[in-house]
Protein backbone atom coordinates (compact mmCIF):
# COMPACT_ATOMS: atom_id res chain seq x y z
CA UNK A 1 0.00 0.00 0.00
CA UNK A 2 1.61 3.02 -0.88
CA UNK A 3 1.82 5.61 1.98
CA UNK A 4 0.07 9.23 1.77
CA UNK A 5 1.70 11.96 1.66
CA UNK A 6 0.02 14.86 3.40
CA UNK A 7 0.00 18.43 2.05
CA UNK A 8 0.08 21.96 3.45
CA UNK A 9 -3.28 23.11 2.33
CA UNK A 10 -5.68 21.61 -0.21
CA UNK A 11 -5.19 22.86 -3.62
CA UNK A 12 -8.00 23.91 -4.70
CA UNK A 13 -8.05 26.56 -1.46
CA UNK A 14 -4.59 27.23 -2.92
CA UNK A 15 -5.62 27.54 -6.55
CA UNK A 16 -8.90 29.75 -5.70
CA UNK A 17 -6.27 32.31 -3.75
CA UNK A 18 -3.92 33.06 -6.10
CA UNK A 19 -6.71 33.22 -8.84
CA UNK A 20 -7.92 36.05 -6.98
CA UNK A 21 -4.37 37.58 -5.89
CA UNK A 22 -3.42 37.48 -9.69
CA UNK A 23 -6.69 39.23 -10.50
CA UNK A 24 -6.32 41.93 -8.00
CA UNK A 25 -2.33 41.86 -8.81
CA UNK A 26 -2.58 41.91 -12.56
CA UNK A 27 -1.78 44.93 -13.48
CA UNK A 28 0.87 45.54 -11.19
CA UNK A 29 2.68 42.71 -12.24
CA UNK A 30 1.72 43.69 -15.78
CA UNK A 31 3.19 46.93 -15.55
CA UNK A 32 6.75 45.22 -12.97
CA UNK A 33 7.40 42.73 -16.35
CA UNK A 34 7.52 45.01 -18.89
CA UNK A 35 9.96 47.07 -16.68
CA UNK A 36 11.90 44.04 -15.81
CA UNK A 37 12.18 42.97 -19.52
CA UNK A 38 13.31 45.97 -20.24
CA UNK A 39 16.03 46.02 -18.26
CA UNK A 40 17.24 42.80 -19.13
CA UNK A 41 17.36 44.04 -22.43
CA UNK A 42 19.62 46.47 -22.06
CA UNK A 43 21.58 44.23 -20.06
CA UNK A 44 21.23 40.55 -21.52
CA UNK A 45 22.44 37.70 -19.61
CA UNK A 46 21.89 39.44 -16.34
CA UNK A 47 19.27 37.24 -15.35
CA UNK A 48 21.00 34.02 -15.69
CA UNK A 49 24.56 35.10 -14.86
CA UNK A 50 23.21 36.00 -11.26
CA UNK A 51 21.02 33.22 -10.81
CA UNK A 52 24.66 30.77 -11.69
CA UNK A 53 25.99 32.33 -8.99
CA UNK A 54 27.46 29.59 -6.23
CA UNK A 55 25.38 30.24 -3.08
CA UNK A 56 26.57 29.40 0.62
CA UNK A 57 24.92 27.37 2.95
CA UNK A 58 22.22 29.28 4.21
CA UNK A 59 22.40 32.10 1.72
CA UNK A 60 19.25 33.47 0.24
CA UNK A 61 18.43 34.65 -2.76
CA UNK A 62 15.53 35.96 -5.25
CA UNK A 63 15.14 34.12 -8.34
CA UNK A 64 13.21 34.79 -11.28
CA UNK A 65 11.38 32.02 -13.47
CA UNK A 66 14.26 33.34 -16.42
CA UNK A 67 16.37 32.60 -13.23
CA UNK A 68 15.09 29.11 -12.31
CA UNK A 69 15.14 27.86 -15.66
CA UNK A 70 19.26 29.05 -15.62
CA UNK A 71 19.61 27.16 -12.89
CA UNK A 72 18.47 23.76 -14.32
CA UNK A 73 20.61 24.88 -17.52
CA UNK A 74 23.80 25.22 -15.50
CA UNK A 75 23.19 22.09 -13.74
CA UNK A 76 23.32 20.09 -17.47
CA UNK A 77 25.05 16.34 -16.57
CA UNK A 78 24.07 16.40 -13.12
CA UNK A 79 21.27 14.85 -11.19
CA UNK A 80 18.75 17.69 -10.03
CA UNK A 81 16.47 18.21 -7.05
CA UNK A 82 14.17 21.05 -6.53
CA UNK A 83 12.27 21.47 -3.85
CA UNK A 84 9.27 23.69 -3.85
CA UNK A 85 8.48 24.83 -0.07
CA UNK A 86 7.75 27.94 2.30
CA UNK A 87 8.55 28.49 6.03
CA UNK A 88 4.89 28.77 6.94
CA UNK A 89 4.08 25.15 5.35
CA UNK A 90 4.14 22.87 8.06
CA UNK A 91 5.10 19.39 6.39
CA UNK A 92 8.25 21.46 4.40
CA UNK A 93 9.47 22.47 7.75
CA UNK A 94 8.94 18.33 8.86
CA UNK A 95 10.35 17.41 5.80
CA UNK A 96 13.66 19.83 5.78
CA UNK A 97 16.28 17.39 8.58
CA UNK A 98 15.15 14.71 5.60
CA UNK A 99 16.65 17.28 2.63
CA UNK A 100 19.23 18.38 4.66
CA UNK A 101 20.51 14.72 5.39
CA UNK A 102 20.23 14.06 1.66
CA UNK A 103 22.36 16.72 0.84
CA UNK A 104 24.77 16.45 2.88
CA UNK A 105 24.97 12.47 1.30
CA UNK A 106 25.79 13.84 -2.09
CA UNK A 107 28.45 15.14 -3.46
CA UNK A 108 27.77 18.29 -5.71
CA UNK A 109 29.30 17.34 -8.51
CA UNK A 110 26.86 14.84 -8.81
CA UNK A 111 23.82 16.18 -7.56
CA UNK A 112 22.38 19.65 -7.61
CA UNK A 113 19.96 20.64 -5.20
CA UNK A 114 17.65 23.89 -5.46
CA UNK A 115 15.50 24.80 -2.31
CA UNK A 116 12.86 27.20 -3.83
CA UNK A 117 10.68 29.14 -1.19
CA UNK A 118 7.46 30.17 -2.51
CA UNK A 119 7.80 32.92 0.57
CA UNK A 120 6.40 36.42 0.38
CA UNK A 121 9.85 37.87 -1.78
CA UNK A 122 9.59 40.75 1.30
CA UNK A 123 10.63 38.23 3.52
CA UNK A 124 13.56 37.15 1.80
CA UNK A 125 15.90 38.49 4.39
CA UNK A 126 13.77 38.45 6.80
CA UNK A 127 11.43 34.83 7.77
CA UNK A 128 13.37 32.71 5.13
CA UNK A 129 17.32 33.40 5.76
CA UNK A 130 16.21 33.24 9.87
CA UNK A 131 14.76 29.67 8.93
CA UNK A 132 17.71 28.95 7.30
CA UNK A 133 19.79 29.62 10.25
CA UNK A 134 17.84 28.56 12.80
CA UNK A 135 17.35 25.13 10.58
CA UNK A 136 21.26 25.48 10.30
CA UNK A 137 20.56 24.19 6.52
CA UNK A 138 23.64 23.27 4.68
CA UNK A 139 21.98 24.26 1.39
CA UNK A 140 21.14 27.68 -0.28
CA UNK A 141 17.38 28.67 -0.76
CA UNK A 142 16.17 30.68 -4.02
CA UNK A 143 12.89 32.71 -3.04
CA UNK A 144 10.96 32.40 -6.30
CA UNK A 145 10.13 36.22 -7.45
CA UNK A 146 7.29 35.23 -9.75
CA UNK A 147 4.37 33.29 -9.14
CA UNK A 148 2.85 32.50 -12.58
CA UNK A 149 2.57 28.57 -11.73
CA UNK A 150 2.44 27.96 -15.70
CA UNK A 151 5.81 29.99 -16.24
CA UNK A 152 6.89 28.16 -13.12
CA UNK A 153 5.99 24.68 -14.58
CA UNK A 154 7.72 25.60 -17.89
CA UNK A 155 10.51 26.28 -16.33
CA UNK A 156 10.55 23.01 -14.45
CA UNK A 157 9.99 20.96 -17.37
CA UNK A 158 7.04 19.50 -15.50
CA UNK A 159 3.07 20.86 -14.63
CA UNK A 160 2.58 21.80 -10.60
CA UNK A 161 0.02 22.39 -9.33
CA UNK A 162 0.34 24.48 -6.66
CA UNK A 163 0.82 21.92 -3.71
CA UNK A 164 3.60 22.38 -1.07
CA UNK A 165 6.31 20.75 0.04
CA UNK A 166 6.94 19.38 -3.92
CA UNK A 167 10.13 17.66 -5.01
CA UNK A 168 11.05 16.73 -8.55
CA UNK A 169 14.24 14.94 -9.53
CA UNK A 170 15.67 15.19 -12.72
CA UNK A 171 18.47 12.44 -14.67
CA UNK A 172 21.34 13.95 -15.86
CA UNK A 173 20.06 14.58 -19.15
CA UNK A 174 16.98 16.91 -17.48
CA UNK A 175 14.58 14.75 -17.99
CA UNK A 176 11.78 14.67 -14.99
CA UNK A 177 12.02 11.15 -13.67
CA UNK A 178 10.10 11.27 -10.38
CA UNK A 179 7.48 14.34 -8.76
CA UNK A 180 6.19 14.44 -5.23
CA UNK A 181 3.69 16.62 -3.68
CA UNK A 182 3.76 16.49 0.13
CA UNK A 183 6.62 15.61 2.71
CA UNK A 184 9.13 12.97 1.27
CA UNK A 185 12.60 11.48 3.33
CA UNK A 186 15.81 10.89 2.54
CA UNK A 187 15.36 7.25 1.55
CA UNK A 188 12.59 7.73 -0.83
CA UNK A 189 14.58 10.60 -2.56
CA UNK A 190 17.60 8.31 -2.74
CA UNK A 191 15.28 5.32 -4.24
CA UNK A 192 15.32 7.33 -7.27
CA UNK A 193 18.61 9.63 -7.13
CA UNK A 194 21.02 6.68 -6.42
CA UNK A 195 20.73 4.83 -9.81
CA UNK A 196 20.52 8.24 -11.90
CA UNK A 197 24.01 8.37 -10.36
Amino acid sequence: MKPVHHTCSPQRKWRVGGAVMMVVALPTLLCCACAQRESQQSNPGATEAASQEALAAGEVKGVDVAGLEALLDAAAGRVVVVNLWATWCVPCVAEMPELAEFYREHSRAEVAFFAVSLDDPKEMDGAVKKFMEDKELPFPAYVLTERDIDAVSKALRQEIYGALPTTIVYDRKGAVKKMWEGAITREELNVVVKPLL
